[in-house]
């Protein structure tokens, strides 16, 4: 493809690929810069009309390219670990998996943002994370495939970020190691989607029928559940989810300690405070469990704190 340049006051040197085939613009982003796939015979006044038409939805490009930028404090959550970025006071990089997280230290006097660094950052990631999805991935697909007594030649681990997983006419099986940021439920609903179409290598009607059995009667569900999921938006909601089951329970014990208290020494319950940090406790003490995250254990134990205080005014005071 031939390269040019073009020079926009808003958007600075567009890179401009002239690509034989090409039928329309398309316009991404890499390495922080506008890039545009342009079809050949394309003018400079229609590409400028087409940026211009495009502006805001270019604007929104950069800013969700931005929102995928590691910086330290970023946590993301895989299937076997949580990834941590932070920063430290040497010249190299380091990775070091650790209890469950993935610690990734970065020097402090380096450019986060920088297209280098956030290239080292995700190779790095994309190395742990493709050795545990060779571990667990082929193990997975034997054991789904053993379970509806289907049969295939071999499978391998990809990378594909868009095409999660392939089954060929020689019944080969590409399984992507991005499933990894998935739950176990779409990680399996790709597994049988592609065993599948060892029956039928179309997407037609009997394929889905198919699917859908192997699924229990949930393809569409799982489906679009694929389709809208966004990695650690999903396991965040169900770490505040499960947080406030664990901590309303949490709360209840120390609400009937409270109590049964209260009735033997006749007093009032009216320590709404010490309810309050209990659940805060509670909430903390489960998340540290999935994520031992350093704010976490600070807000811990400020929460943890504020309780005892509590509950030493509430049983020395009765108030």
């Amino acid at each position: 493809m031939k390269k040019y340049q073009y020079e926009d006051p808003e958007f600075g040197t567009i890179i401009l690929y002239l690509h034989p085939t090409a039928r329309h613009l398309i316009f991404k982003i890499r390495d922080n810069s506008l890039q545009i796939t342009v079809p050949e015979g394309i003018t400079y006044a229609q590409i400028t009309q087409s940026i211009n038409k495009n502006r805001e939805n270019i604007r929104k490009i950069y800013v969700r390219k931005n929102d995928k930028i590691l910086r330290p404090g970023t946590l993301l959550e895989t299937r076997n670990f949580t990834i941590a970025i932070q920063t430290h006071n040497k010249n190299k990089y380091l990775f070091k998996l650790h209890n469950n997280t993935l610690f990734i230290f970065c020097p402090d006097t380096t450019d986060i943002e920088s297209p280098d660094t956030q290239r080292i950052i995700s190779a790095g990631i994309k190395r742990f994370i493709k050795q545990e999805a060779q571990k667990y991935l082929p193990v997975r697909l034997d054991l789904l495939a053993k379970q509806l007594n289907l049969t295939y030649n071999s499978v391998s681990v990809s990378h594909g970020r868009k095409r999660l997983g392939r089954c060929d006419m020689r019944r080969n099986i590409l399984l992507s190691y991005h499933l990894m940021f998935l739950p176990d439920r779409l990680i399996d609903y790709v597994i049988f989607h592609e065993l599948a179409h060892l029956s039928e290598m179309n997407h037609g009607e009997r394929f889905h029928q198919l699917c859908n059995r192997y699924c229990q009667g949930k393809e569409k569900i799982l489906e679009k559940s694929r389709k809208e999921n966004m990695r650690q938006d999903e396991m965040e909601r169900t770490v505040q989810v499960e947080g406030e089951s664990f901590s309303l329970i949490f709360v209840f014990l120390v609400g009937l300690v409270i109590l049964i208290y209260n009735r033997l020494h006749d007093l009032p319950s009216s320590q709404v405070l010490a309810m309050f940090w209990a659940s805060c406790v509670g909430s903390r003490v489960y998340r540290l469990t999935k994520r031992k995250n350093i704010s976490d254990i600070i807000t811990g134990l400020i929460s943890l704190a504020f309780l005892v205080f509590c509950l030493v005014r509430y049983f020395t005071q009765g108030r």
